[in-house]
């Protein structure tokens, strides 16, 4: 069967006048099979001439002062729109599969259950899969007539030549984003067209990367300034109608809506990158046929420490969790960390009624007797209220206070606080599960207070609830916990406290 990416590689080659034993031995060199090259150039045998590119093809590369310049943004947009409105349907179709994949673990993570967490991971790993033939069948479509179908399986058979193309291109983008984030962004340039020369020319693993890199070499700045207005183009509305929408009618709504939009609008994105591709082919018509190996050294080292970087990260993080543990009764990382060695102050004092926070500006009524431990640390305060000995419930009230690194000041940002917070309890806490989340405010700073189960240590159901409330760079969480046998019987009681917190400030 002839192969139609094979077909495309070769009439633009022709198109370019590079012959057909230079075309043979590039295409041998990256290991195409004889018999396929053969049957794609019986495709342009005959008395015909062979196919010379189209003005829109070769996109008026134009000449001042003898550089090749790129087409002017607006003829961009003009072509892309075309050949966009030409192939959406087949576009719209491919791009929909990783998209509707995400969409579904999106509301399973949003349920808040352990099983539909562990589902939600399952579809985005398949959603991630489903993403490497999706991306190699829309290079398909946009550089040949071939419907869905026939896009979809060749995009299937380059399954894992390409899955291995994105893990190099992950793990070098990575390792340039620690070299101080600059070589990072020049990265995301270099590689823009990795796709196109794997799926239409055939290169293979660093080859395509190398190769794209040629194709941008002496234009990036040219190639980063339309990057950015198209990344403009798709990315501000869709953020915008998130927000809108996260805000009007809540999580699930804006998740659903962002999907539908990213279906509409990336195709265009892709057919802005085809042009751009087309048009560094005309600039620079016989890279093709070649192989690129000066830089290789530097992308192994790069993909090297992007590979080890995270494995440090994450033994960072596993370190500061622990560090955050909790060492008496239930409470959960975050809710009461221990004093630290590097903390200010710990001092033992009678809760009032009410208790006066005045360093951070809140009031808040603990029940009669209980005592309260300050803790001071870095950007975080902690009082944790306890019930007086024998506490056999290990019953407890934690305070905590810290300061956020941008302001939270809307609905929309405190959202993101609060999901942010339940995300760590789903790590830390076994079978964690959202009952409820309500949203309110105290004074003119939004809060949202969730209800929630999880298992203790004995692996008793305990009911928890959560009041996180957000004025201006502060946040402060007030947590309460009982062990599982005791939790109703204080429910009235953590209700009341709750109740109680207000800003002094």
């Amino acid at each position: 069967m002839i192969n139609p990416q094979l077909v495309e590689y070769v009439r633009g080659q022709l198109a370019m006048g590079v012959s057909q034993e230079e075309i043979t031995k590039a295409l041998v060199a990256n290991s195409w099979q004889v018999t396929d090259i053969n049957d794609a150039f019986a495709v342009f045998a005959g008395p015909s001439p062979v196919p010379q590119p189209s003005q829109s093809a070769v996109v008026s590369a134009q000449a001042q002062g003898g550089i090749a310049t790129l087409m002017p943004v607006g003829q961009l947009f003009s072509e892309s729109w075309k050949l966009y409105k030409r192939r959406f349907l087949v576009l719209a179709t491919l791009i929909a599969i990783p998209d509707l994949l995400t969409l579904v673990g999106q509301l399973f993570y949003l349920n808040g259950t352990t099983l539909s967490g562990i589902l939600s991971l399952i579809i985005f790993w398949l959603a991630l899969a489903s993403f490497v033939p999706a991306l190699a069948g829309i290079v398909t479509a946009l550089s040949s007539d071939t419907s869905f179908f026939d896009s979809f399986r060749q995009g299937m058979r380059s399954f894992f030549p390409l899955l291995w193309v994105g893990i190099l291109l992950g793990l070098i983008f990575w390792g340039g984003m620690i070299m101080f984030i600059i070589p990072g962004v020049m990265m995301m340039v270099w590689f823009s067209f990795s796709g196109f020369t794997f799926v239409i020319e055939g290169k293979r693993g660093l080859n395509a990367l190398l190769q794209s890199r040629e194709y941008v070499r002496g234009y990036w700045w040219a190639l980063f300034g339309r990057v950015v207005v198209m990344s403009a183009v798709i990315l501000i509305p869709i953020f915008a109608v998130q927000y809108a929408t996260t805000v009007v009618f809540g999580k699930a709504v804006a998740t659903i809506t962002y999907v539908l939009i990213s279906i509409v609008i990336t195709p265009l994105g892709m057919a802005y990158s085809y042009k751009l591709y087309q048009n560094m082919t005309a600039l620079k018509p016989g890279l093709a046929a070649t192989t690129p190996t000066s830089g290789r050294g530097f992308l192994i080292t790069s993909a090297i420490l992007g590979l080890v970087a995270p494995i440090l990260i994450a033994i960072g993080v596993i370190f500061l969790i622990s560090s955050m543990k909790v060492t008496t009764g239930s409470m959960p990382i975050s809710a009461a960390p221990a004093a630290e060695s590097s903390a200010t102050s710990s001092v033992m004092v009678l809760a009032a009624t009410p208790y006066l926070n005045t360093t951070n500006g809140y009031r808040i009524t603990p029940p009669a007797g209980w005592q309260g431990q300050s803790t001071d640390s870095v950007g975080r305060n902690t009082v944790v209220f306890s019930a007086p000995a024998p506490n056999l419930s290990q019953a407890g009230i934690t305070v905590v206070t810290q300061k956020s690194n941008t302001a939270v000041t809307t609905k929309a940002q405190l959202d993101v606080a609060v999901q942010k917070v339940i995300a760590i309890y789903k790590i830390v806490m076994p079978n964690f599960k959202v009952l409820s989340e309500t949203d309110s405010n105290i004074g003119s700073a939004p809060a949202s207070l969730v209800l929630f189960t999880s298992d203790d240590k004995s692996g008793a159901q305990v009911e928890s609830s959560l009041l996180l409330v957000a004025k201006g760079s502060q946040l402060y969480e007030v947590f309460t916990q009982a062990a599982g046998r005791d939790s109703s019987a204080y429910e009235g009681l953590f209700q009341s406290v709750i109740a109680s917190f207000s800003f002094t400030l």
